[in-house]
């Protein structure tokens, strides 16, 4: 009989090709089940809890539909269901399929077995499934619940998005590069991706400023060629172009890559508080904590993750919590979060579960 501890090395063995989910070793995705879980074996046999017997029952058939933005999300949904032992269908976002693909080439046939890959999810696998994770706009969410009955295990991973708090100015260009990296890494495409710079009152924006673009210069010189592509649509770029002559009508100050759209740095100081899902564009707004909580109260809801230099204020925090922050974390760390991390808040493992206990005896 298989049993988690049989998967694990398997698991693990797969899973160690990909940097983008840590490379976890088998010990990290053991401790990471055991802190969930409260042991490894929950899923195959009862253990004692206090006086009673409990046991973990894992969803035999697991449906995962992914976004279009981004990958990863999804291979990290594909790992938890490995955990779980599923079997899976999973319907790859848009432009993903090829991603999909060669996550799987990675692990042994005796886990890509169990997945299905779909081109469409019919309604009766919708029906079938005993537990469905959605990953996606939250117009695809809300079509998706709706054709789900209650009695379904039901995640959604929603549209999110993520922003950096400065409290003083870095000092070391080191710092600089960090902030750019969570920025610039893919294609600023992800929930963890920032797309606010807030600047504390007692930071000097134009000196900050003047670092920031340069370590945009060293990140665009590091990752693309002269005449390379830069990974748009034309559709982006000419949305980029509008966006930077739009803030230099406005009388914000718009630094930006000479020549080309590698990277586009805007200095908000008229306060329009927009929101750009496009890549490598990223705003900066100098805003007391007061003036944060009015000027971008429109993330109530909507806020992931706060990638933070200097100590914040236990008010500034309660601020972002209310927004709905799951994670706040140093510079340099928003796209990579933990193996273990709670996505969107939520336990990624246990979520699924649902537990069956009986006296001991």
């Amino acid at each position: 009989m298989e049993t988690l501890r049989s998967r694990l090395k398997w698991i693990a063995k797969g899973v160690s090709h990909f940097i983008e989910l840590g490379a976890p070793s088998e010990q990290e995705i053991r401790s990471w089940i055991e802190e969930e879980m409260g042991g490894v074996d929950r899923f195959d046999r009862f253990q004692k809890k206090g006086d009673r017997l409990i046991r973990a029952i894992a969803p035999e058939r697991l449906l995962v539909v992914g976004a279009g933005n981004l990958a990863v999300s999804l291979w990290q949904s594909l790992l938890v269901g490995f955990i779980l032992g599923s079997s899976i269908w999973v319907k790859p976002g848009s432009g993903t399929e090829k991603e999909l693909h060669f996550f799987l080439k990675r692990f042994p046939i005796s886990l890509r077995r169990r997945v299905t890959v779909l081109k469409k999810v019919p309604t009766e696998i919708l029906k079938l499934a005993d537990a469905v994770v959605v990953l996606g706009s939250d117009e695809t969410i809300e079509v998706i619940q709706k054709s789900l009955h209650p009695k379904q295990r039901w995640v959604a991973y929603g549209h999110r998005t993520s922003a950096i708090w400065v409290g003083t100015r870095p000092k070391r260009s080191e710092v600089y590069d960090q902030i750019v990296q969570d920025i610039c890494l893919y294609q600023q495409q992800g929930c963890l991706s920032p797309r606010w710079i807030w600047l504390a009152e007692k930071v000097n924006a134009f000196l900050f400023l003047e670092e920031l673009v340069q370590a945009m210069d060293r990140w665009s010189s590091r990752n693309f060629s002269k005449k390379g592509s830069r990974g748009l649509t034309p559709t982006q770029e000419v949305l980029i172009y509008e966006l930077r002559e739009t803030h230099r009508a406005l009388g914000n100050k718009v630094y930006a890559s000479v020549n080309t759209l590698d990277w586009t740095v805007i200095f908000d100081e008229q306060g329009s508080s927009e929101l750009s899902d496009l890549p490598r564009v990223i705003f900066v707004r100098g805003v007391s904590e007061k003036d944060l909580m009015k000027e971008f109260a429109w993330m109530m809801g909507d806020l992931s993750t706060v990638g933070i230099y200097g100590v914040p204020s236990e008010s500034l925090e309660s601020i972002w919590f209310r927004w709905g922050a799951s994670r706040i974390c140093s510079v340099g760390e928003m796209q990579r979060p933990p193996l273990n991390w709670f996505h969107d808040g939520r336990p990624q493992i246990s979520d699924l579960v649902r537990w069956v206990e009986k006296s001991a005896y």
